[in-house]
C-alpha cells in the first residue's frame, strides 16, 4: 500500500549529489528512472561546478546550489535521497525539517539519516550509478530501477563519438593516468571522433592532453 501511495501522491523529492562532475553523473540514472515512473517534482542539490550543467536535463524540475550553511528551501521537501553524504550535508538536511532522509549506510554521517541502505560500495561489485539506483528501493520498492540511456542528447547526428572525462580527485586517483587516457584515445581515434571534457579544476590536465 505504501508503495502505491509513493507513486500516486504528489511529492517534492530532493536528490543530493554535491561533489564533482563525474560523481554527479552517476546520480542521473536515478533521477531519470524516478521521473519516468512517478509524478513527483524532482529537486536536485548540487555543488557550484554542476549548477548550470544540471539545468540541461528535462527530468530535473529544479536545481538547488549546495553551500555549507543551513539550506533555505522555498518549498516543502517530503523526501531526500542522498547518493553521497558527509556530516555537513546530514546536519543541513536534518535541520531543514525533511522527515524522510535516505542515504547509504556509510561514514559517521549516516546518523543524520533515518533510512539507511547497506551497500558495501568499497567492494565495487557494481558500478556507482547502479548503487545509486538501488537507493530508490528504500523510497519505493515497487519501482523498476532498470535504466535506459541516453541521459542527455547533445544533438550529434550520424557520428560515432567517444567522450573522455579525465577528471581527478578522490577515488578517481586510482583509475587511469593522463597518459593512459591519451593512449586509449589514440587507440580508437580511427574508429570514432574523440572528445575530451574538463571541469574548472582540470585545466592542467587539459593543457597536457592538448600538447600530447
Amino acid at each position: 500500500r505504501n508503495n502505491i501511495l509513493c507513486k500516486e501522491i504528489f511529492m517534492n523529492i530532493l536528490i543530493t549529489r554535491h561533489d564533482k562532475i563525474g560523481d554527479f553523473c552517476t546520480a542521473l540514472p536515478m533521477l531519470k528512472v524516478l521521473k519516468k515512473q512517478t509524478n513527483h517534482k524532482l529537486f536536485v542539490l548540487v555543488s557550484k561546478i554542476n549548477y548550470e550543467f544540471a539545468k540541461n536535463f528535462d527530468f530535473i524540475d529544479e536545481v538547488l546550489l549546495y553551500e555549507e550553511k543551513p539550506l533555505e528551501l522555498n518549498k516543502k521537501i517530503d523526501v531526500s535521497i542522498s547518493a553521497f553524504i558527509d556530516t555537513k550535508l546530514g546536519i543541513n538536511l536534518l535541520r531543514s525539517g525533511i522527515k524522510t532522509r535516505i542515504a547509504p549506510a556509510t561514514k559517521i554521517a549516516q546518523i543524520f539519516f533515518n533510512k539507511r541502505v547497506k551497500q558495501r560500495r568499497s567492494k565495487v561489485l557494481k558500478s556507482e550509478w547502479e548503487y545509486n539506483l538501488e537507493l530508490l528501493k528504500a523510497f519505493d520498492n515497487s519501482l523498476d530501477i532498470t535504466f535506459t540511456p541516453p541521459l542527455l542528447n547533445f544533438g550529434f547526428k550520424r557520428e560515432n563519438i567517444t567522450v573522455f572525462h579525465p577528471g581527478f580527485g578522490g577515488s578517481s586517483d586510482g583509475n587511469l593516468t593522463i597518459d593512459e587516457y591519451i593512449k586509449l584515445a589514440k587507440s580508437v581515434k580511427d574508429k570514432t571522433k574523440v572528445i575530451f571534457t574538463f571541469g574548472p579544476s582540470d585545466m592542467k590536465a587539459k593543457k597536457y592532453i592538448k600538447a600530447n
